[in-house]
């Protein structure tokens, strides 16, 4: 989750795929493995007619993403895909933990999508994904040097994967991408309150912690946000002279999750 974690390819077997993450986490059960439900969905067919190998190709996009550390994100996009469509919150939190499990995607976030965003620009070139690999490389970010072919492809996969997931519009002619408004859920800036609290993290480094800039908030954004969380009575947060403290009213996220997805299903009522 750093940048001090190296680059990888991954994305290049898969973008977002929302659709087909939705379905996993709805099947996934708790101790069931990554091969487990690649039989499962080899069986049932409830990832329509792909081909055996390009199913056990998401089933690893899914692992890579939410099956990995403790505690397992799957869990709480087990509780989500069972109440919410592929839609709101479900995304976002898609996004959080995809931004996590690729660094090549949260640095770019970090230093070309959201500053492009701050200064009030309109769209992204054509090469800034290409541009931002080269840069990646002359720093060792990569750990080897890529070849031309595969620079270019994972480019392509970062702004289809931001496309996917709404950040970035379809490219045009020329390869621009218009910069598309994003104002992530309040829901799901909270979830991720107390996605960070589960890694037990103190209260300055989750306020501090990167995934924060995948929401596009800075660093100065994020105890004001909290404090507007606060409204919803999700949490409390105390401050006095130099000391801070959250008061959490959820025992864990997927008791939280729990609550939302109630709310999310009477305001849809």
């Amino acid at each position: 989750m750093s940048k001090d974690l190296l680059f990888t390819a991954a994305l290049n077997k898969g973008q977002a795929l929302l659709p087909e993450m939705h379905q996993l986490a709805q099947h996934w059960q708790p101790g069931i493995t990554a091969r487990e439900l690649a039989q499962q969905a080899l069986a049932t067919g409830y990832l329509g007619r792909a081909t055996e190998a390009r199913i056990r190709d998401v089933v690893a996009v899914f692992s890579r993403r939410f099956l990995r550390g403790q505690p397992q994100p799957a869990a709480y996009l087990h509780e989500l895909a069972q109440h919410l469509p592929v839609t709101g919150l479900f995304t976002e939190v898609c996004l959080l933990h995809t931004a996590a499990a690729h660094p090549e995607l949260l640095v770019f976030l970090q230093e070309v999508y959201w500053p492009a965003h701050y200064a009030g620009r309109p769209s992204l070139p054509k090469e800034a994904a290409q541009e931002f690999l080269h840069q990646a490389q002359k720093l060792g970010r990569t750990g080897s040097d890529w070849s031309e072919g595969l620079t270019e492809r994972t480019a392509r996969r970062l702004t289809g994967t931001l496309t996917e997931f709404g950040l970035l519009g379809a490219p045009d002619r020329q390869g621009i991408r218009l910069l598309r408004p994003f104002q992530p859920h309040p829901e799901t800036v909270v979830y991720l309150a107390y996605w960070l609290r589960e890694l037990k993290l103190d209260v300055r480094a989750l306020i501090a912690h990167p995934l924060w800039q995948v929401l596009g908030l800075r660093a100065g954004d994020v105890l004001p946000t909290l404090r507007r969380l606060a409204l919803h009575n999700w949490l409390t947060v105390l401050t006095a002279g130099d000391l801070l403290r959250l008061e959490w009213h959820y025992s864990s996220p997927t008791a939280l999750l729990h609550d939302l997805t109630q709310r999310s299903l009477h305001a849809v009522a």
